[in-house]
C-alpha cells in the first residue's frame, strides 16, 4: 500500500500486563510466539540497532533498525510507592531502548523539598534503561503553595534543572547522549531541560510546556506565597520559556529534516487541542506553540508523534471532578479545517498517570512509512479492576476456526457521502482490497445529510451493490443519515423515517444469515429471536473464537420537520432518535433500545460460553457519546446511558478485552479508554479506570471538513486480531493516499 501518511497503532485491550514481557530480563524477551528477541539496550544514540523478528506490539514486527521505547508520566504521587515500584520493575524487564518521563513526579499539593527531589533522582537512576525527563507544573510551578513548602517557583525550577537535566547525558543506568537547548542555542542557555537526540534515523526531542496556563495562572485553590509581583514574574517566565520553545521547535524540525520521523515529548495534556474548542478550555498561551507545531509538521511532511501526560484542565476551568481527566488515548488532534498537516502527519498519544499507574510502549520502525506504533501496557499488579484469568488461546468453540491465527479487519464509516463520492469510495475500497482482510465493517451513514440527496430505494440499491462487490465478507450497521433524518422537509423528496428504516432492513438483510461481499461469513441475527424479529441489522459472528457483533445506535437527530402521514410534526434535537416530542414512531427508540440491551447481554453470554479471548462491538453511535465531558448531559444520558452502563457492567464481569468501534464526525480518529468501573460517585476520587474496555472512533465523512476537499476523510481503520495475545486487538489508522 502507498502511505506517505503517519499511521499510529495502539493495542486496544488488556488481559495481562507486559504485552508478553512478563518474566523476562532486560536483555531478552519473547514475542508471544516463542520467538526470542535480542533486546540489548542501546548506549549510542546514532548507531545502535536491534536485531529482531517480532515485537510485543501485536500485528507488527521488528526490522533491523527497529526499537521500542517506554512512556510514563504523572507518577509517583502520594502513597503510591508499591505501584511505582511495579511500574519500574516492569519497565526494567521490557525490551526498551529508552524511557521518557513526561513530568509531574509529584502531586500538586505535596512537598517540593530537596529530599524528595533527590529520592526521585535516585529512583530514576535505578532504571536499567536510559531515562529522559521533561518537567511538569507540579514539579516546580506549584511549589509556591504553602502545602508544597512555600518555595519561590523560579528557585525550584533552577534546582530541578541542576539535578535532572544537567550535562549531556540522560538519567538511568545506561545513558543516552543528548543535545540540549542550553548548549545548542547560546541565547537560551537556561533551558537545559529541552533535549534532542537521534536513534536509527528517527529524531526525538523534549519541549518544556506545562499546565496552569503554562505558568501564567496561580496554582490551585490553597494559600500560596504568590503576590502581585510573583504573578507578574510568572508571566515573564512563561513568556520567556514560550520564546525558547518556539525557537527550539524550529531547531528540532531543522535537525529532523533528514530523518524518517519525529517524536516530541512535553508535559501539558491537551491544552485546548480541539476544534471547536471544548467548553471551558481556551488555547490561550498555547495557541502560538501549536500553530507553529502545525506549520512545521506540514512542511516536514513525515510522521510526527507528540506524547504528553494525562489531561487535567487548568484551575481556572476545573470543575474538580473526574470529567477533568482522561486516561489514555491515541488520536489525530482535531484542529480547525484548513490547518495544513492536521490529519496527514500530526498525531498524539496521551499516557496514563496518577491513579492509573501503567505505561505506554512505542515501537519505532524507521523502515516503515508509518514509523510509530503505540500500545498501552497495563501493569498487572496495579490493576484496579480484576480481570478474568482465562488462559490465552484456550477455546471451547468448535466452529470458530483456528484460534491461534491472527487476522485483519477493515472498518469504514460515513462513506460514500463526500463531494466526490464515486472517486473517493473507489479509492477507499481499492486501498482496502490491496491488503488481506478477513472481513470489513461499515459503521453507517451511506448518504450525506444534505438537502439534494434523498433517501430513495435507488440510493439503497446502489450502496448494496457496492457492499456486495467487495471481495471479502462485508457487514453494515445503519446510521442516522440512512433513515432517521430522511423526513426533513428540506429534502428534495422527504420520506417517513420509520418506513425508510423498514426498507433498509429489507435491503440489507436479504441475505439472511450471510454477510455481504463476494466471500461470505455465516452470522447470527437478533431477528432469529421472536421477541426481536424486526432487528435483523443486529448481527453476531465469530472468527478464530473472537466474537464480533453489530449494534444499532445512531447519532444526532437535529431539530427539523418530519413528514408524518402527509403532514408535518416538529421534533426536538436528540441523539439516537430519542425524542421528547415524537416523530413518526413514538416507540421506535424505546423498542430499539430494548433490543440493543438484549443484544449486548446476549453477545457477552455467548462470548463467555465459547471462552472467547475478546469481544468487539460495531455501531454508528455518536462521536461524543462516551466523552467524559458529555456523559452526564441529559440528551446523551437519555440516548445512550443504559447502553453505556450495561457495557460497563458486562465488561467488568467478562474481564477480558472489550472493544467498541463507532463512527466519527467531530474527531478525525482516536483510540482511548473512556470508561471507569462505576457511575459518577459522590466521592470523585474513588473512580477506577476500566482497563479492559477500549473505544475506537473511525474516520467520519466530509461534513466535518466543511466541504474542503483538501481535508477528505475517506480513510479506514485496520484492526489486527490475535486470539493468542493477551491484548487481542491492535488498531491503526490507514490513510488512503489518493484521498
Amino acid at each position: 500500500m502507498n502511505f506517505k501518511l503517519f499511521m499510529i497503532a495502539a493495542a486496544a485491550l488488556f488481559l495481562s500486563a507486559c504485552g508478553g514481557d512478563g518474566g523476562g530480563t532486560s536483555t531478552a524477551q519473547t514475542d508471544g510466539t516463542g520467538t526470542t528477541i535480542d533486546t540489548t539496550n542501546p548506549t549510542n544514540t546514532d548507531t545502535n540497532t536491534i536485531s529482531a523478528t517480532g515485537s510485543a506490539v501485536i500485528g507488527t514486527s521488528l526490522g533491523a533498525n527497529s526499537f521500542e521505547i517506554g512512556l510514563i508520566g504523572d507518577m509517583p504521587y502520594a502513597e503510591q510507592d508499591n505501584a511505582w515500584t511495579n511500574v519500574r520493575d516492569e519497565l526494567n524487564t521490557a525490551a526498551l531502548s529508552f524511557v521518557v518521563h513526561l513530568g509531574n513526579f509529584k502531586a500538586f499539593n505535596s512537598q517540593c523539598d530537596d529530599t524528595y527531589y533527590n529520592t526521585l533522582l535516585n529512583q530514576f537512576n535505578t532504571l536499567t534503561h536510559p531515562l529522559v525527563y521533561t518537567p511538569g507544573e507540579n514539579d516546580w510551578a506549584t511549589c509556591n503553595r504553602i502545602d508544597n513548602g512555600a518555595y519561590y517557583f523560579q528557585e525550584r525550577l533552577d534546582r530541578l534543572r541542576g539535578l535532572f537535566t544537567a550535562g549531556t547525558e540522560s538519567l538511568g543506568q545506561n545513558k543516552l547522549t543528548l543535545k540540549r537547548q542550553s548548549t545548542e542555542m547560546v541565547s537560551y542557555g537556561a533551558y537545559s531541560e529541552n533535549a534532542l537526540w537521534t536513534m536509527n534515523n528517527v529524531t526525538f526531542a523534549s519541549v518544556h510546556v506545562v499546565g496552569y496556563g503554562n505558568n501564567t495562572e496561580v496554582p490551585g485553590d490553597q494559600a500560596s506565597i504568590d503576590d502581585a509581583v510573583t504573578t507578574l514574574q510568572r508571566g515573564g517566565e512563561s513568556a520567556d520559556r514560550q520564546a525558547a520553545n518556539l525557537a527550539w521547535l524550529t531547531h528540532i524540525f531543522a535537525q529532523a529534516k533528514g530523518t524518517q520521523g519525529l517524536m516530541l515529548f512535553m508535559h501539558q495534556g491537551n491544552p485546548a487541542w480541539d476544534y471547536p474548542p471544548q467548553a471551558g478550555r481556551s488555547a490561550g498561551v498555547y495557541a502560538a506553540f501549536f500553530a507553529e507545531l502545525t506549520r512545521l509538521t506540514a512542511a516536514y511532511g513525515k510522521p510526527v508523534l507528540l506524547a504528553h501526560a494525562r489531561q487535567q484542565v487548568s484551575a481556572a476551568s476545573s470543575t474538580n471532578n473526574r470529567n477533568d481527566f482522561s486516561y489514555f488515548r491515541v488520536d489525530k488532534p482535531n484542529l480547525a479545517p484548513g490547518e495544513a498537516g492536521d490529519i496527514r502527519h500530526l498525531n498524539r498519544v496521551e499516557v496514563f498517570g496518577d491513579e492509573d499507574m501503567h505505561w505506554v510502549r512505542v515501537l519505532v520502525n524507521p523502515d516503515s512509512t508509518d514509523v510509530f506504533y503505540v500500545q498501552p501496557e497495563i501493569v498487572d499488579p496495579n490493576r484496579r479492576v480484576v480481570s478474568a484469568t482465562t488462559p490465552v488461546g484456550v477455546s471451547s468453540c468448535g466452529f470458530c476456526g483456528d484460534n491461534t491465527q491472527s487476522f485483519d479487519v477493515g472498518v469504514i464509516a460515513d462513506q460514500p457521502i463526500s463531494v466526490l463520492p464515486d472517486a473517493e469510495w473507489n479509492n477507499l475500497i481499492a486501498d482496502m482490497e490491496t491488503t488481506t482482510l478477513r472481513f470489513a465493517v461499515h459503521l453507517g451513514n451511506t448518504r450525506a445529510d444534505i438537502d439534494n440527496l434523498p433517501c430513495t430505494d435507488g440510493h439503497f440499491g446502489g450502496v448494496l451493490g457496492k457492499f456486495n462487490a467487495f471481495s471479502k465478507p462485508f457487514f453494515y450497521t445503519p446510521g442516522e443519515n440512512d433513515w432517521a433524518l430522511c423526513g426533513k422537509s428540506t429534502l428534495s423528496i422527504p420520506a417517513n423515517p420509520s418506513e425508510r428504516l423498514a426498507r433498509i432492513r429489507q435491503f440489507f438483510t436479504a441475505q439472511g444469515n450471510q454477510s455481504f461481499g463476494q466471500e461470505t461469513l455465516f452470522v447470527d441475527s437478533q431477528s432469529d429471536f421472536i421477541s426481536f424479529r424486526k432487528y435483523s441489522e443486529n448481527k453476531m459472528w465469530s472468527v478464530n473464537n473472537v466474537l464480533f457483533a453489530t449494534m444499532h445506535t445512531v447519532g444526532a437527530t437535529p431539530e427539523a420537520t418530519t413528514a408524518n402521514n402527509g403532514g408535518t410534526t416538529p421534533i426536538i434535537a436528540r441523539h439516537n432518535n430519542f425524542n421528547d416530542i415524537t416523530g413518526t414512531d413514538p416507540d421506535e427508540f424505546t423498542e430499539r433500545q430494548s433490543a440493543n440491551l438484549n443484544w449486548i447481554a446476549t453477545a457477552f453470554k455467548q462470548a463467555t460460553n465459547q471462552n472467547a479471548p475478546g469481544i468487539a462491538f460495531f455501531t454508528h453511535g455518536h462521536s461524543d457519546w462516551l466523552d467524559l465531558d458529555n456523559r452526564n448531559a441529559t440528551s446523551f444520558n437519555e440516548a445512550y446511558g443504559q447502553i453505556i452502563e450495561l457495557l460497563r457492567s458486562e465488561a467488568i464481569t467478562f474481564g477480558k478485552p472489550v472493544l467498541l468501534v463507532h463512527s466519527g464526525s467531530k474527531d478525525y480518529f482516536r483510540i482511548d479508554k473512556p470508561l471507569t468501573n462505576d457511575t459518577v460517585p459522590a466521592d470523585t476520587t474513588s473512580y477506577q479506570l476500566l482497563e479492559n474496555f477500549t473505544r475506537v472512533e473511525s474516520f467520519g465523512g466530509a461534513q466535518h471538513a466543511q466541504n474542503d476537499v483538501l481535508h477528505n476523510l475517506a480513510h479506514w481503520v485496520r484492526i489486527t486480531v490475535d486470539p493468542t495475545h493477551p491484548d487481542v486487538f491492535l488498531i491503526r489508522a490507514e490513510m488512503v493516499e489518493t484521498n
